[in-house]
């Protein structure tokens, strides 16, 4: 085996051979069995540190000096030290997992060091007396170590997906997969199919998911909610999101940590997927998830540490097979839901096909498609979609009051039953006009309803019962007090299509969303998704851009200086390059005469370039 430093110097593109010759053979031997990036990292930590070290001229023998390098080479790729995580200094441990993501782990010092009790150094101290043999805790010293290739130091830490990096600031962000050029048919057909929806709600999702792609330091404050049966191929969506950034997508297993516990697991996380998500009903969870979508911040629980505040541009979409997985409000801004279809269900070979291409190029595709192709400038990415899914979610949500009022519109619930149990009015009658209806009868069958239900409203009041209602229907101040026929109080309903108008306008829906049954065409033109976004939506070569905002300043320049001209540009510089040319001849011609000295002929020959 030939192990002198030649050998090694020939094998290293960057090895410094007078470094080589500093060390011993025994030293020069374990760099030239290691690959080349660690040889050259380690032969720079020898350059640069320790051959000026006394620790590692001290060490008891060849053996340690080793050891040492071992430990810089390991350290450097797992840990980093920050100042301050929370209001403490602490050790940031960062492991790559079997799915791609990052996991990070963050440890106090002492309990670094204590970790770290196997990975001693042995040193000899001399004296008059002779000399002993000491040992040092390699972590003490590499927490020292002023050296940020060994020792990685930050004064904080940050979740900055924007491209402009700050060098003293420890980034969580690392990025997606490599975009490259490829076929994205495949993904814009599932969405096709998948989606029980108009051209434009597959449009909206493809393109709400390409903003978050192309601009990933925006948080775009909406979440996307998929509806459907199991099956369906709605985690195929969540899936498609993980393979073009693993390192910062994660499945949500547990709401209730994320949102109330320790959630240091998600501080690196941008696409946060929720599967089978059902927290309609959960009132704490509920609020809680509202500002991890539309807030500017969120807050890292780590245990041992003080909490963490990141700036927020999460991405949440929610898969579940319940027909009411969330609590959309009325007037809601935050939620896009979707229904799916049951096409895809047990196509067991289409999943097969779909997988292969997605794991084979085609996250890489579709990376440079969000970031290159798609046409993203005009799009409102904070404009919720309205549709019949996501109303038939806020049905399942509404208060008492107008769950009520909906029910005996649709003729699921009487509309007015007296208190001997006789029914006032039938669903025919108020279909022709409108009706007066006595109020007492009116909230005891509102008290019927919510039994029924199983529901508590203590709170609702008979006085507090009929203002909902007034304002609903808008109905006139006066006739709270003064509506008065054979003695009895009454309130006067509207026609029932002018009281479906009203409800709907009270929850920012439409009647056609909440109360017509029938499946919408959603074939418009008949013509696909795909082929409807390739002729429409695609950003042409002759004004393609690479979009690159991570991309250092030279390569963007390099990127513009390449960047295709059409013809008419083309013969643009031809003319100034010409006119150019013109300029300068006639100005030699004018001075020529008068600049005869030897000097100056070399430079008043006819192709002069102007300096």
């Amino acid at each position: 085996m030939n192990t002198n430093s030649n050998y090694i110097t020939k094998n290293s593109e960057k090895v410094n051979s007078s470094v080589i010759y500093k060390v011993s053979f025994e030293v020069r031997n374990f760099l030239y069995k290691l690959n080349t990036e660690d040889r050259e990292k380690a032969i720079s930590f020898l350059e640069e540190t320790l051959l000026q070290e006394e620790l590692f001229n001290k060490l008891a023998d060849e053996k340690e000096k080793i050891k040492m390098i071992q430990f810089c080479l390991s350290y450097s790729k797992q840990y980093s030290f920050v100042e301050k995580v929370g209001s403490s200094p602490a050790v940031v441990h960062k492991e790559l997992t079997e799915d791609g993501s990052y996991e990070f782990t963050f440890i106090k010092l002492d309990d670094f060091h204590k970790s770290k009790t196997q990975d001693k150094l042995f040193y000899k101290e001399y004296s008059k007396k002779g000399s002993n043999t000491n040992s040092i805790l390699f972590s003490k010293w590499w927490i020292d170590c002023l050296n940020r290739k060994i020792t990685p130091k930050f004064s904080s830490t940050e979740f900055n997906p924007s491209g402009k990096l700050n060098p003293d600031k420890f980034n969580y962000w690392q990025g997606f997969v490599e975009a490259k050029k490829g076929d994205v048919k495949p993904f814009i057909d599932h969405i096709d199919k998948l989606i029980d929806g108009t051209l434009e709600e597959k449009l909206y999702i493809i393109k709400l998911i390409g903003y978050t792609v192309k601009y990933p330091d925006v948080n775009v404050g909406t979440a996307i909610v998929l509806k459907g049966k199991q099956g369906s191929g709605k985690t195929t969506i969540s899936e498609t999101i993980r393979k073009m950034c693993p390192k910062h997508s994660k499945y949500v297993e547990n709401l209730d940590q994320l949102l109330m516990g320790f959630n240091g697991e998600y501080i690196h996380t941008k696409y946060f997927l929720h599967e089978e998500s059902v927290f309609s009903n959960d009132h704490k969870l509920n609020e809680k998830i509202k500002p991890m979508i539309t807030g500017t911040k969120r807050q890292i629980r780590i245990k041992h540490l003080t909490p963490i505040t990141i700036d927020n541009f999460s991405f949440h979409i929610f898969t579940s097979n319940r027909d009411n997985p969330i609590k959309v409000e009325e007037n809601d801004r935050r939620f896009n839901v979707f229904n799916t279809t049951d096409t895809l269900i047990k196509n067991r070979e289409y999943f097969k096909n779909y997988y292969k291409w997605l794991d084979n190029g085609g996250a890489n595709a579709l990376v440079y498609f969000f970031k290159n192709k798609l046409k993203l400038d005009d799009f409102d990415f904070s404009e919720t979609i309205s549709n019949k899914a996501k109303d038939s979610v806020k049905v399942e949500n509404l208060d008492p009051v107008k769950m009520f009022l909906y029910n005996i519109m649709t003729g699921d619930f009487p509309i007015a039953i007296d208190p001997n149990g006789e029914k006032l009015f039938t669903y025919e009658q108020w279909q022709k006009k409108p009706i007066d209806v006595p109020k007492r009868s009116f909230y005891y069958t509102f008290l019927l309803f919510n039994k029924e239900l199983g529901r508590n409203i203590q709170h609702l009041n008979n006085a507090k019962f009929f203002r909902i209602i007034w304002d609903i229907f808008q109905l006139p101040e006066e006739g709270i007090k003064n509506w008065v026929k054979n003695g009895y109080r009454f309130v006067r309903l509207p026609s029932l299509d002018e009281a479906k108008v009203l409800l709907a306008k009270s929850i920012g829906s439409s009647v056609s969303n909440i109360f017509d049954q029938t499946k919408a065409d959603n074939q418009e033109n008949n013509i696909s998704l795909y082929d409807y976004i390739m002729a429409n939506e695609v950003i042409s070569d002759d004004e393609q851009e690479d979009f690159d905002p991570f991309a250092p300043q030279e390569e963007q320049e390099k990127n513009n200086f390449f960047k295709p001209i059409n013809s008419n540009e083309i013969e643009k510089e031809k003319k100034i390059a010409e006119c150019e040319n013109n300029r300068y001849i006639n100005i030699v011609s004018k001075i020529k005469p008068y600049l005869d000295h030897d000097k100056l002929k070399p430079y008043l020959e006819d192709n002069i370039e102007p300096s």
